[in-house]
């Protein structure tokens, strides 16, 4: 039972990809930049562009064979076929924190699917039982509020689920943010949602099903 005793860990390698992003990939990518590097103002138009100007002096021939090169034009100035800032290269240490944040989430999904894999071969009663992690938060009289996880099989399930898809999302996200300036902070904001739909999964008590709804408001938002 070693896997379901130590769920906890599912929820760990979310989080220390957040702090690992936010304290150190993310701060090296922003010093990577370069200094007073700005996006240029929008000089009018749709979207930033500038407006057509006309040249009367430009024969028709000349005016029908720029009409061909209006589509690559276009395109280079959205930064090689990107979109919205998107399609661009990422910064090293950006790739980096992203790499981080899906590696996380893959053994994140491989140790879901061990315990998963206990609930089916019956080694773990269906009831199922508490994780090897308990904190006393704080007590107030005789009442006392703890932090403690347990795995049962629903539970098991939307382990599965839960780290499953973020797995997926980060491997489709290091694609599809490439070159887009929030880069890093998407993954942290992708890791601090995963690892508050795992508190909510794995909450024991109404304290920690409380404690991890409002921090997937909190992320969601």
């Amino acid at each position: 039972m070693f896997w379901v005793d130590n769920a906890w860990v599912i929820l760990a390698l979310p989080l220390a990809a957040l702090v690992i992003i936010l304290a150190i990939t993310r701060p090296l990518e922003l010093a990577a930049r370069p200094k007073g590097a700005k996006p240029l103002p929008a000089a009018g138009g749709h979207g930033g562009h500038a407006p057509a100007v006309e040249h009367p002096g430009l024969d028709e021939s000349h005016t029908a064979h720029g009409s061909d090169q209006a589509v690559p034009a276009r395109e280079e100035e959205h930064g090689g076929g990107g979109h919205g800032g998107h399609g661009g290269k990422t910064p090293f240490w950006g790739s980096v924190g992203s790499g981080i944040g899906t590696l996380a989430m893959l053994v994140a999904f491989l140790w879901a699917v061990l315990v998963f894999i206990q609930f089916l071969n019956g080694t773990v009663p269906a009831a199922g039982r508490n994780v090897n992690f308990s904190y006393n938060w704080f007590a107030f009289g005789p009442q006392q509020y703890i932090i403690s996880f347990r795995v049962d099989t629903l539970t098991a399930v939307m382990l599965v689920v839960v780290t499953g898809v973020s797995m997926l999302v980060n491997l489709y996200s290091t694609g599809y943010m490439a070159g887009d300036p929030g880069y890093s902070r998407f993954f942290i904001e992708l890791a601090l949602f995963t690892a508050s739909m795992l508190i909510l999964v794995l909450g024991a008590n109404l304290l920690v099903l409380f404690i991890g709804w409002e921090l997937v408001g909190l992320s969601s938002y």
